[in-house]
């Protein structure tokens, strides 16, 4: 039977904001009955979709194969399925008898994901007092989670925050201090400094997308959708027009389109892995926007570019700021990725995946992974591992820094909760594609076009699911 994407009773699912974190209101929450595994259980098949490749992906079969080697109840395979939108379009059309157990996704899709009948939230298989769900930092409990029932929909992979990689040796040689920035309006500021004195040939690259955007008006404490950035209730429309919103998303596509029109920018749209990050490595670029769960990718770049002359790494890393010194900036909200289980009536299954993940997730495999990819821990058991601790003082100090920075954070900061985050995504991603590629067009018809589009696409899916 094909999924389509639809409605959970709202009743049971309305989404409101406590603390700053979602909740599916104050209603009496059942505790999952134990799935019963019959004794001669054995290899029984759990099936894994994964957008992971290269490093990352080989690690994460390492987990898999050490998983499956430690007991011999469960047998999980893993399944490449391209990226996010690849995978989320192979579930629309697979049959129940298809579709995995479990899946890794991005945390702007929790919406999408929470509002369809592809998940089977976690809480649900695992139970709301779970051990490793209750020991998770708030920001991805304001995610991941709702503080008022304890019930989650999905479980982080890694604690990433988006932010900007800071190339110290330019950035001291310039005189200039990330960790003292407010806000973008300082990375713009200072992005001058870093090309006119001759420092790097540009000052910041990024990857092409709109995500950046979101997470800044979040911080900033403008909510992009109504109803509470849609953590109150499903959003019917886009603010992006309207005030506040509308001057900080302004300001935010002004500062893009500028530093693309004086090429004091990497130019937009090239691609982060082949291109941006090689050139940053190498020190043709001072900053880099990207997430602490791609520092892994930075060190062994570092390494390639800096072979022959052994330069050691220096590279900090400042989380993601609000538009304007205005701003509330008091949230880190989580960024990254996670699992989700899958809802395909195979309860054995959704324990098999569940085991999984909290082999995966324990302490020692959890801190392995913090060391692969960059992420930071997921709760304090990985944070005080002796690997962990090690590689703070050893390859990542900074991560000290982001790591206090949340703990003094609030939860009022989060991606916008939407159910339709591919169009979301698209619409942004064209506005800012506008301005960067013509300093001339104007910045708000982008902010209009990119408002109608978001719209329709919200009316369109309330009319298919209500």
């Amino acid at each position: 039977m094909k999924k389509i994407l639809k409605i959970f009773v709202v009743c049971a699912v309305l989404f409101v904001i406590a603390q700053g974190l979602y909740a599916t209101g104050a209603q009496e929450v059942k505790q999952p009955q134990a799935t019963q595994i019959p004794e001669d259980l054995h290899d029984y098949p759990v099936v894994y979709w994964t957008t992971y490749t290269g490093a990352n992906g080989a690690f994460i079969q390492t987990i898999i194969d050490e998983f499956n080697a430690s007991q011999d109840k469960f047998e999980v395979t893993m399944q490449y399925n391209g990226n996010y939108m690849d995978q989320l379009a192979k579930l629309q059309v697979s049959d129940e008898e298809s579709l995995p157990h479990l899946i890794n996704g991005s945390t702007e899709q929790v919406g999408t994901y929470a509002y369809s009948d592809f998940v089977k939230w976690a809480s649900d298989v695992a139970g709301n007092d779970n051990e490793l769900l209750t020991s998770f930092y708030g920001n991805l409990k304001a995610t991941w989670g709702d503080s008022v029932s304890g019930k989650w929909i999905g479980v982080p992979l890694g604690n990433s925050q988006s932010g900007i990689m800071v190339n110290m040796y330019i950035a001291k040689a310039a005189g200039v201090d990330p960790f003292s920035w407010k806000s973008l309006e300082d990375v713009w500021r200072d992005s001058y400094k870093i090309v006119n004195g001759g420092h790097a040939e540009f000052a910041i690259g990024t990857d092409h997308s709109s995500i950046y955007m979101n997470y800044a008006l979040s911080i900033e404490g403008v909510p992009a959708v109504d109803n509470g950035n849609g953590g109150e209730a499903l959003p019917t429309k886009a603010l992006y027009t309207e005030s506040p919103t509308y001057e900080a998303t302004h300001k935010y596509l002004e500062i893009w389109q500028d530093l693309s029109k004086n090429k004091i920018c990497y130019p937009l749209g090239s691609s982060w892995g082949n291109e941006c990050l090689p050139a940053f490595a190498s020190g043709q670029i001072a900053f880099l926007t990207g997430t602490i769960g791609g520092y892994g990718r930075v060190e062994r770049a570092w390494a390639t570019a800096h072979e022959a002359d052994g330069m050691p790494i220096d590279v900090a890393f400042i989380p993601w700021l609000p538009v304007t010194s205005k701003g509330r900036a008091t949230g880190l909200p989580a960024s990254g990725n996670g699992f989700y289980l899958i809802e395909k009536n195979d309860p054995i299954g959704e324990q098999g995946a569940w085991e999984f993940l909290e082999f995966f997730l324990s302490p020692e495999n959890q801190a392995r992974w913090c060391l692969q990819t960059g992420y930071l821990p997921l709760n304090e058991a990985c944070r005080n591992t002796t690997a962990y601790q090690d590689y703070v003082t050893n390859r990542f100090p900074y991560a000290s820094y982001v790591l206090d920075a949340q703990h003094k954070s609030d939860t009022k900061s989060f991606y916008p909760v939407n159910m339709i985050d591919t169009e979301f995504k698209a619409a942004g991603l064209e506005a800012l594609e506008k301005v960067a590629a013509d300093p001339s067009y104007s910045i708000d018809k982008a902010i209009k076009e990119m408002t109608e589009q978001i719209n329709e696409a919200l009316e369109l899916w309330h009319m298919s699911n209500t």
